[in-house]
């Protein structure tokens, strides 16, 4: 069904991020994400760099671009190898956490003169995607792909149900109700109405009854505020009943244990395999909430290496990656992927309907507005601890499903214990870059000289 992908086996290594002769063309290494279960593997590798040869590379005196390795999850390796001065990739590309811990190391250089010399506007990208990538006021990465959740529904369980389907513009109270009328847990069947995302990307959901997570300083937890506890409260309502359960993507709709769920751009190989034509199914927008329409969007990221010994050459690369639309056209056709570049959806919603026939007449299109219309909202992160953050949210969550605390005491527990935390990083001073390099480099001269002198 997927022809445009090759069926292939294996896994390729890394390549080193230097130059490989003396006099020869400087070699730049990006990390990038490989959608839809493609292989990644030295053919992959080979096709991708025959790619890169034929078009960037062809017309960029002097550079050769090589993939470093794929996304994602690769944060500490990529910290520790620039921080040393080799084996790391100049254009990162992660996705999620990573965005903080590399932030906080200082290894992502500031995007926004580069941004304004090239005359190139933010408005490129999804706005809720390129907001998350800012931090102090300064544009530390780019969307590399948006991946907007939209619902997944069964149209013959509504049909056997005797439902109507839901109209685009429905509500979040039309939404309840008709989960409320699909749940199902009697004689042993266990249905819910939906699975929907919750925490860490709730953010939609506290938007739509107009709140958010935090201050715009990132240092102030607002999950106390009347609009985040009615958010919260309406969520753990609709679960506690048994109406909602969390998200899992396109399985229960599979196996009928959900009616509707929410599923990503990331679902729609999924979509395609596992319901294709065995069902009948099809997609919606989330609700309107009572502040307007949001959902959740991942947060994969570009960024420039603040360690590339090469920057200008690294920013023509990545700019070509992010801005441009050669690039993602490629990944389009090879792997899939949907872009970042909101001109390109077109050009996705063509790519992946050709190559998966049981996609026709499905409404992909929503997937297109959350990007387009800029409703597709990440996960923010905290300033100064945003790990311990997410582990107070985590277990005050964890208390809240219990029963052992109600919404608001909890949300309010989790708030005091953030914004304590918040309060002692900004206490601290975190090292630039450049101070963790000399340092790294002064503490590896001195155990070089002990082996010297023992020696």
């Amino acid at each position: 069904m997927f022809a445009a992908l090759p069926v292939l086996a294996g896994c390729a290594g890394q390549t080193s991020a230097r130059p490989a002769a003396r006099g020869g063309p400087l070699v730049l290494t990006f990390q990038f994400h490989w959608a839809n279960g493609a292989a990644w593997n030295a053919t992959t590798t080979a096709l991708v760099q025959q790619y890169l040869d034929q078009t960037f590379n062809a017309r960029t005196k002097g550079v050769r671009a090589v993939p470093w390795g794929i996304c994602c999850g690769k944060s500490a390796q990529i910290i520790t190898a620039s921080l040393g001065g080799s084996n790391y990739p100049d254009v990162i590309g992660e996705c999620c956490v990573s965005f903080a811990a590399m932030r906080d190391a200082d290894i992502l250089a500031p995007l926004d003169n580069l941004l304004r010399q090239d005359n190139i506007a933010t408005s490129l990208w999804s706005q809720g995607h390129v907001a998350v990538l800012r931090s102090a006021g300064r544009q530390l990465g780019l969307p590399m792909y948006d991946g907007p959740q939209v619902l997944g529904y069964r149209q013959d369980i509504l049909d056997t149900l005797g439902l109507s389907y839901p109209s685009p513009d429905w509500t979040y109270q039309e939404a309840a109700h008709l989960w409320q009328a699909c749940a199902n847990h009697a004689g042993g069947t266990r249905r819910y109405g939906a699975c929907l995302q919750w925490y860490d990307g709730w953010e939609y959901l506290l938007r739509g009854f107009g709140g958010t997570e935090m201050d715009a300083s990132g240092t102030h937890c607002l999950l106390a505020s009347p609009a985040c506890i009615q958010a919260v409260q309406w969520f753990y309502d609709l679960l506690f009943a048994e109406v909602i359960t969390y998200r899992r993507d396109v399985a229960p709709l599979v196996d009928g244990s959900a009616v509707f769920s929410a599923v990503g751009g990331w679902d729609v190989f999924q979509e395609a395999t596992r319901l294709g034509t065995k069902v009948k199914w099809n997609l919606l927008p989330l609700p309107q909430f009572p502040h307007g329409r949001y959902t959740y969007t991942n947060k994969d990221f570009w960024a420039l290496n603040r360690a590339s010994r090469y920057p200008d050459q690294a920013w023509t690369l990545l700019r070509w990656l992010a801005a441009e639309p050669e690039w993602q056209r490629f990944i389009i056709k090879t792997a899939l992927l949907e872009p970042s570049l909101n001109s390109l959806w077109g050009d996705w919603e063509a790519a992946i309907v050709a190559a998966a026939p049981p996609l026709r007449g499905i409404a992909l299109k929503y997937y297109r507005e959350a990007a387009q219309q800029g409703y597709g909202i990440p996960a923010p992160f905290y300033t100064y601890d945003p790990v311990g953050a997410r582990t107070q949210i985590a277990t005050g969550l964890a208390a809240i499903a219990a029963r052992k605390v109600a919404v608001t005491p909890g949300l309010q527990g989790i708030a005091e214990q953030i914004d304590a935390l918040e309060q002692v990083g900004g206490q601290a001073t975190s090292p630039s870059f450049a101070e963790q390099r000399s340092a790294l480099r002064t503490e590896d001269a001195r155990i070089a000289g002990m082996f010297a002198q023992g020696s």
